[in-house]
């Protein structure tokens, strides 16, 4: 049966112990219960308090609790909306929502499910990168704030360092990478990519912001050490080596690269080139041939079968000024470790002698070519003339 206050009251007065009792002049009533409350009043039986436990203090409305007082603390099972200000010096957990419907909240709360504004979501002012709005206990210096209207903003150390907008995300500070002692340095129009040392070695650059070119500004570069590599073969690469003149593409050993040259002007080939196509040249006054280097001068002595020695795979030889009788063919040999057995011998005579009065043969072999030399003319003559010849390398499968 509930109990009004007048009843327990009046139970008191008449000493009904089964109502209500007195103890050291307190006034003792039964425990109750959710849907009995121990206290209640005349015109709502079912609001009130009873004991729910050990230490506790319940308190109902409508049969239903709202509230648990302990030794603890406050317990709402559920919401809790302030109209005004409230000021929460400990630590207090909501299973609920907590509604601010007019009024602020200061202190420090906890929720396992805690909304915080009249629509449900927690706001707050925006604050800045050095009093961020969302930050920790333990370091109020770093958290998140809003920058701007679709700018979310993280700081650490009262320091930016990541912007995420709709456009996409920017990172102010730089990246790093574990376990490579690598990061990535952001620009105002550029990304750098640097060893931890922040050393200039290993840097690479993409600049422009629409990443138009890759630059590396590595210091040490050589044909040894390329400023860019593979792991596969670290001396395989490209490097500079001379700042606006030669850039250089290693494959194997310094000795077998392409260089693309500023002065002169042109590409260099110091290892075999292998075409699976036609290499054909569209100068006017331009052609496929050789370049400077590629030649050598020999001179024939004692007589016109006397054997020369060049090993080029071009050059001139200028024959002994014996005579040589109308009619008649002289061979000497020409040692030359640039031709092989298969390659094509061109000769043609260049200056000195009658223009006219001779023709050529070769006759190639692996390392050398025999050359003849007839007089077409109806006379003896004695001219040291000069024979330029070129070999053109051929193969027969």
């Amino acid at each position: 049966m509930k109990k009004t206050l007048a009843a327990l009251l009046l139970g008191f007065i008449l000493g009904s112990s089964a109502a209500v009792a007195q103890n050291a002049q307190h006034f003792q009533a039964a425990d109750g219960g959710q849907d009995n409350p121990s206290y209640t009043f005349f015109n709502d039986a079912t609001t009130g308090i009873y004991r729910s436990g050990n230490g506790q203090v319940a308190i109902t409305s409508q049969n239903s609790q709202v509230g648990t007082f302990s030794s603890t603390g406050l317990i709402l099972p559920g919401n809790l909306t302030v109209r005004g200000t409230a000021t929460i010096t400990g630590t207090q957990a909501f299973t609920g929502a907590l509604t601010a419907v007019t009024g602020t909240f200061s202190g420090t709360l906890t929720a396992a499910n805690m909304v915080v504004s009249r629509a449900g979501i927690y706001t707050a002012p925006n604050w800045t990168a050095s009093a961020p709005t969302y930050t920790f206990t333990g370091d109020t210096s770093s958290g998140m704030f809003l920058g701007a209207v679709g700018d979310l903003r993280f700081t650490a150390g009262s320091t930016l360092g990541l912007q995420i907008q709709s456009t996409g995300v920017l990172v102010t500070q730089p990246l790093f990478f574990t376990p490579a002692a690598s990061r990535i340095i952001p620009g105002a129009t550029s990304i750098s990519l640097r060893n931890n040392a922040n050393t200039a070695d290993n840097l690479l650059v993409a600049d422009n912001g629409d990443v138009t070119f890759l630059r590396t500004m590595r210091a040490s570069s050589s044909l040894v050490s390329p400023a860019f590599s593979f792991t596969q073969a670290t001396g395989a690469g490209m490097t500079l080596t001379g700042v606006g003149s030669d850039v250089s593409i290693r494959a194997g050993s310094a000795t077998n690269r392409l260089v693309v040259s500023d002065s002169p002007a042109g590409i260099a080939v110091t290892g075999q080139i292998t075409a699976t196509t036609t290499i054909t040249s569209s100068g006017a006054t331009s052609g496929v041939g050789y370049a400077t280097g590629a030649g050598g001068v020999v001179t024939q002595a004692t007589s016109k079968s006397t054997g020369v020695t060049l090993n080029t795979i071009t050059g001139q030889i200028t024959m002994n000024a014996a005579a040589l009788a109308a009619s008649t063919t002289v061979a000497f040999t020409l040692t030359d470790s640039a031709i092989a057995a298969t390659d094509l011998v061109v000769l043609n005579h260049v200056s000195a002698g009658t223009a006219g009065s001779y023709t050529f043969t070769s006759t190639p072999a692996a390392g050398s070519s025999v050359i003849s030399v007839r007089n077409v003319s109806l006379g003896s003559l004695s001219e040291a003339i000069v024979i330029q010849f070129t070999v053109v390398k051929a193969v027969t499968s």
